[in-house]
């Protein structure tokens, strides 16, 4: 065997390093399965890798830096922010403030969030970093008007916060952990849990759930075609409003009941 690897010196470095690589993987692929938790909603049943999120990795610096760059994006788009004494930014930040204040979700409770009003009216869409900075579009104003369909945009964006999703995709980063996170079908597995926990979110809060329902109606009637901005992208990580909606009706009836529920205990209380 020695002679041999004398012999063929590049040929046996490469098949060492190729061992190497075979053993990372399978230890990875070991630490990943056995530390995967279920997803902390009731009624999801999906385990998820949060591991190096729930350690402090990656840093806070670069969590924060997200922030940062989506700023620097947006000022180079010409876009301005809404100040927080303006009358639509206090009507977002009340509406927010409710939901919060409703919910007893831990991880909505356990850091602070930071609103920002992004004044584009030919953009609709709402987004939550995982540095807890939500970018809330006035494009939205063009197709809902009533606070219960504000509280739907959301809602589903803390919903992403409830099911830890930013947490699994930071603990995934740099590694291929599984075929979804290349398919995107992860992706929009996770959509489907936002909204499942957004719906009762707003039921809590005291807002109409069939409010989320309104609001997929209602950006299934924007015209998004290859010239929308980030089409592909969000055409690749996004079901079809059409199926959310579906996926939604059918929670309604639990939705409605946790709904009731919280309207008696307040009544009870007050």
């Amino acid at each position: 065997m020695y002679q041999e690897m004398k012999k063929h010196p590049v040929l046996y470095s490469f098949l060492g390093v190729g061992a190497v690589m075979v053993s990372w993987a399978a230890s990875y692929s070991i630490f990943y399965y056995s530390h995967r938790e279920p997803v902390p909603i009731e009624g999801i049943d999906r385990k998820q890798f949060v591991y190096w999120a729930e350690n402090g990795l990656p840093p806070q610096e670069f969590i924060a830096k997200m922030d940062t760059d989506v700023m620097e994006m947006l000022q180079k788009q010409n876009s301005e922010f809404l100040s927080p004494d303006s009358f639509a930014y206090k009507r977002v930040m009340s509406i927010l403030v409710n939901l919060l204040k409703n919910s007893d979700e831990p991880e909505l409770n356990n850091k602070p969030f930071k609103l920002f009003l992004v004044n584009n009216p030919d953009i609709c869409t709402c987004m939550v970093t995982p540095n807890r900075s939500i970018f809330f579009f006035t494009g939205l104003f063009n197709i809902i008007h009533r606070n219960d369909e504000i509280a739907a945009i959301l809602a589903h964006e803390l919903g992403h916060v409830v099911a830890r999703h930013h947490k699994e995709m930071m603990s995934s980063l740099g590694f291929l952990v599984s075929k979804q996170h290349k398919d995107f079908k992860h992706s929009r597995l996770m959509e489907y849990e936002a909204d499942y926990a957004g719906i009762l979110l707003l039921a809590k809060a005291l807002y109409n759930p069939e409010a989320a329902i309104r609001l997929m109606k209602a950006l299934d009637g924007i015209a998004i075609d290859a010239n929308t901005p980030n089409y592909e992208y969000t055409n690749m990580t996004h079901p079809t409003s059409k199926s959310r909606t579906e996926y939604l009706t059918s929670y309604l009836p639990e939705a409605r009941y946790v709904y009731e529920t919280s309207r008696k205990k307040k009544q009870k209380y007050h």
